[in-house]
């Protein structure tokens, strides 16, 4: 109990540590936002800001939706271009900038927790699978899109950095060619879903704190009665005799 305001600012510390990382990635975005030109276009009757630059492909959904868009990639066909478009235009619909925001915010709670890491694991690849299978049905069907993700892997001087981010592009191509469902299914009931887990461990290892934590009272409290005994060689059977004679 002595130790709880301390313990308070360490957890505090961490999880602020956590969002600043964040922050600073998302101000490196709005930094790239506002240093290169951008143009709006039209994807599927939104809008889209398209920022063109010397960056590696990605999304960024604050007051404005924003894809990245590295120069480069216009050598690619133009079914491909949209492709890959489609594939970051599914990010921003997923709401996943506030949804990384949002898991940061946790990391700093269950840093130490190895369920929060697999959940998180687990939810950046349903996201892939989800924007995979949007693109592939918005562009060229899926198996063009999986042989785009093939050779895509095979030209490194296109910057893709976050395009292959989530989930191994074998797992991709295995989900495009064998899942056929919808996949327009929301994040919001796995995220739920894996809240739900994360409290439970957390509500279990706190049980299990609490009950060491009795342990370690009632041994000092024996080591204390033991030392009153002038016994050389403690005995927990024989101090707890000692203490029911009292």
């Amino acid at each position: 109990l002595v130790n709880g305001p301390w313990i308070a600012a360490f957890l505090l510390a961490i999880t602020l540590g956590f969002l600043l990382r964040q922050a600073l990635q998302i101000s490196r975005l709005v930094r790239w936002v506002r240093q290169f030109p951008h143009q709006t276009i039209e994807l599927n009757g939104r809008r889209v800001r398209l920022v063109r630059g010397n960056v590696p492909v990605g999304a960024l959904r604050l007051r404005r939706k924003y894809i990245f868009w590295n120069p480069e990639l216009d050598e690619l066909p133009d079914t491909d271009q949209q492709a890959i478009l489609q594939h970051e235009f599914s990010h921003l619909q997923q709401h996943n900038t506030w949804e990384k925001i949002f898991l940061a915010a946790l990391q700093g709670i269950w840093f130490a927790n190895p369920v929060f890491y697999f959940f998180r694991r687990e939810l950046d690849q349903l996201s892939e699978y989800v924007a995979d299978a949007y693109a592939a049905e918005q562009s060229q069907g899926r198996k063009q899109y999986a042989r785009l993700l093939l050779s895509i892997t095979a030209q490194p001087q296109f910057h893709l950095g976050s395009f292959f981010k989530g989930a191994s592009i074998k797992g991709r191509i295995e989900f495009l060619l064998t899942h056929h469902r919808n996949t327009h299914l929301p994040l919001w009931p796995a995220i739920v879903l894996g809240l739900g887990l994360l409290f439970s461990g957390d509500v279990f290892a706190q049980r299990a704190i609490q009950e060491n934590i009795q342990k370690i009272a009632v041994y000092e409290f024996m080591q204390t009665v033991h030392e009153e005994t002038g016994q050389e060689e403690f005995c927990y059977k024989c101090t707890l005799e000692a203490v029911e004679c009292q």
